[in-house]
């Protein structure tokens, strides 16, 4: 059997380290894609409106795979274009 050493964060360190927002991290478990006993669990009784603490590995793993997710589809949905006037102007160089 593999095992893995997490680390275990309170949810400020965690931001901190993931470089987000709390919110960020509240909507991932509002959205069902953090599981309880798997990326986090709850202190002090095992209430859900306990004190919680993260897998900062298993989080980050998530945050990649909806983050590649949707590059994705907005590549399938609306490939990027650029304008050459618009790049003219942001860029105020003339093209010949």
């Amino acid at each position: 059997m593999e095992t893995t050493t997490l680390t275990w964060l309170a949810i400020k360190p965690l931001t901190e380290q993931l470089c987000c927002s709390e919110r960020t991290i509240y909507a991932l478990k509002e959205s069902g894609l953090l599981e309880a006993g798997k990326h986090f669990y709850a202190v002090g009784g095992g209430s859900m409106r306990g004190r919680h603490v993260y897998a900062l590995e298993s989080i980050r793993q998530v945050l990649l795979s909806e983050t590649a997710k949707a590059v994705a589809i907005r590549a399938k949905n609306a490939p990027e274009t650029y304008d050459p006037d618009h790049l003219q102007a942001l860029t105020g160089r003339n093209r010949r």
